[in-house]
């Protein structure tokens, strides 16, 4: 039997004007979803900031618990759920993100999607997405987690208590502890 790979998702507050208006609207803790191919949560994928001090400049980034938007909003609070997943659904959520590695600059962010989604109205534009559509895209086209939800009405915390999926730590993502899921 093959041993299974573990797989992360990280939802974050980073506690920007953008993230406290999120945060208003829907009356929940977390604006940001991730996924995440390591446990030390420097492998992370999204849509979010390109640049970490402009919120309208946005796309398909590469995100690190340790640099990027994270290390300029250090009081970035987080949760960490993590999954052991099958060999094939880890290498086929590495092949969906491998798709948009290939040419992150032809991906851009969804904004009237997002603005769509707070209204509960589908939406999708081209190569255009937000963080919690293409969080929802991955696990779905990696079987991880299916649902019936359009990704392009997925919000982060559709991903709080998802079957097989373990809280494993809450609190600041830079005191994180990758070693023990807690903060050190």
């Amino acid at each position: 039997m093959e041993e299974k790979k573990d797989f992360y998702i990280v939802v974050t507050q980073t506690g920007t004007i953008l993230s406290r208006i999120v945060k208003l609207f829907t009356g929940r803790p977390y604006s940001h979803c991730s996924v995440s191919f390591d446990g030390g949560l420097t492998d992370m994928r999204s849509f979010g900031r390109l640049i970490p001090r402009n919120p309208f400049v946005a796309g398909y980034v590469h995100e690190n618990r340790l640099a990027g938007v994270f290390l300029v909003f250090y009081k970035t609070r987080c949760r960490v759920y993590h999954a052991r997943v099958s060999p094939e659904q880890y290498a086929r959520a590495r092949a969906v993100a491998a798709v948009f590695d290939r040419d992150p600059a032809a991906y851009k962010f969804n904004y009237i999607g997002i603005v769509c989604n707070a209204f509960g109205i589908a939406f999708h534009s081209g190569n255009r997405y937000f963080c919690s559509q293409f969080v929802a895209k991955v696990l779905h086209e990696s079987g991880i987690h299916r649902t019936d939800k359009d990704y392009s009405l997925a919000r982060p915390y559709d991903f709080y208590d998802m079957d097989g999926f373990e809280l494993i730590y809450e609190g600041l993502l830079r005191e994180y502890d990758p070693a023990a899921g807690r903060a050190v």
